[in-house]
């Protein structure tokens, strides 16, 4: 499977759970804690399968998304990897309640 591909399903898996999460809100009256706890445990769950799938013993894998990987989507997970770190620590804000 080429990584267009895979892209593309995981934008639209992204898309699917956030349509899915706005109707469950809407519809069932999901809290917005439960919301923030069911993408962060997405979140996690994605960098953990990620991490099983892509494992490597070649130190030149480690470089974000690999030196195989094309400039436009290595520059993606660079964007990806600089957003987590805000986007994670506003999460944990939230679900603290402050």
């Amino acid at each position: 499977m080429s990584l267009g591909k895979i892209f593309g399903l995981y934008t639209l898996s992204f898309l699917a759970v956030t349509i899915l999460i706005g109707i469950a809100e809407q519809v069932f009256g999901l809290p917005p804690r439960w919301i923030g706890w069911i993408f962060m445990g997405l979140s996690l769950g994605i960098y953990i399968v990620i991490g099983i799938i892509t494992r490597t013993s070649n130190p030149d894998q480690y470089y974000v998304a690999g030196r195989g990987v094309p400039a436009v989507f290595n520059g993606m997970a660079t964007g990806q990897i600089e957003q987590g770190s805000g986007r994670l620590t506003n999460l944990r804000e939230a679900l603290r309640g402050s």
